[in-house]
């Protein structure tokens, strides 16, 4: 084995502080034809990784890399945009779930066994962590060395939450092996390493007979489309998403909604908060003044903080 490298010594000028966002890195999962695909291609100069051939569908087309016959091709591909200069803002990869396929086929092809090889014990699914880490390494430095955004397509499954407080219930998950709530699944990797999953799916409602004498829990409705199409963004009870954008729990599957409302959900400046902070401690009573104000001076430079401490001053001004 080659020796380990020395382990690294950091000093206090190796502190990183006002570090920036990075790029959108989300993923988006849902059921079949709600529009996942011309949610992607609304962002930013996107490139395709092709594994589905949806996007030759869409008008326009966007740019695609070439045919994904194997998995390894999705890292040819990667690897394509890492070395050569382009102007694509976006990489997506759709889907990821037809990936997993490929990456199966991989395994089983290179162990020389077949897929009911793969299935028993969960042999097969043990091996998929390194190559999925692979391919999320390259997205990685896409993200930091070009400046790239990600979104990852997946359709949605129904699967039972295992509830460790009571009784379990199926909810929507990211379609790969795995449980998204195990970092070592397929569907735990790619959910802890994202910034955002995104729940896309068509609102309905479900009309019930006023006439029915049943208990609320047991009576029968009918469910009934609006016709609009959604992203959910936080975790629910019936879906499974998150996000570090602010974001709030719904807003139209449609990229220019979901860009205005990352950016209202971003903090302001620290300058232009600080000077709100100022404003306020001037409006609120003594008390709140005398334990705000160092907290204003203290955090004058970290937006985040800042921002804590003026939605805290804003509920105090009648």
């Amino acid at each position: 084995m080659p020796p380990s490298a020395p382990a690294k010594k950091f000093t206090l000028s190796d502190v990183r502080k006002d570090l920036k966002p990075l790029s959108d890195i989300i993923i988006v999962h849902g059921p079949g034809g709600v529009g996942k695909t011309t949610f992607a291609a609304g962002f930013p100069a996107p490139f395709f990784v092709p594994v589905e051939d949806g996007v030759r569908y869409l008008r326009p087309v966007p740019d695609c890399g070439p045919p994904i016959d194997t998995f390894d091709d999705i890292a040819a591909t990667l690897e394509m945009l890492l070395n050569e200069n382009h102007g694509y803002k976006t990489v997506v990869i759709d889907s990821i779930d037809e990936a997993e396929r490929l990456l199966k086929a991989k395994i089983c092809r290179e162990a020389n066994k077949d897929s009911e090889w793969f299935e028993a014990f969960g042999q097969g699914y043990r091996m998929c962590p390194d190559h999925w880490r692979r391919v999320i390494l390259l997205l990685t430095r896409l993200i930091r060395e070009k400046g790239m955004s990600f979104v990852g397509l997946a359709h949605s499954r129904t699967r039972t939450f295992k509830n460790p407080e009571g009784a379990d219930w199926p909810r929507w998950e990211i379609s790969l092996t795995g449980d998204v709530q195990n970092p070592t699944g397929g569907a735990g990797i790619w959910k802890h390493w994202a910034d955002a999953v995104l729940f896309a799916n068509f609102e309905s409602i479900v009309v019930t007979n006023p006439n029915d004498k049943d208990p609320a829990a047991l009576k029968k409705g009918k469910g009934m489309s609006t016709g609009k199409r959604l992203l959910y963004t936080n975790w629910n009870a019936a879906y499974d998403a998150k996000n570090r954008y602010g974001l709030p729990d719904s807003i139209a599957l449609d990229y220019a909604e979901y860009a205005a409302a990352k950016a209202s959900g971003a903090p302001a400046p620290a300058v232009d908060l600080y000077a709100e902070a100022v404003e306020l401690l001037g409006k609120v009573d003594k008390d709140t003044k005398a334990k705000a104000g160092p907290m204003v001076e203290a955090n004058k430079n970290d937006p985040q903080r800042l921002a804590i401490v003026v939605n805290k001053l804003r509920s105090k001004v009648v």
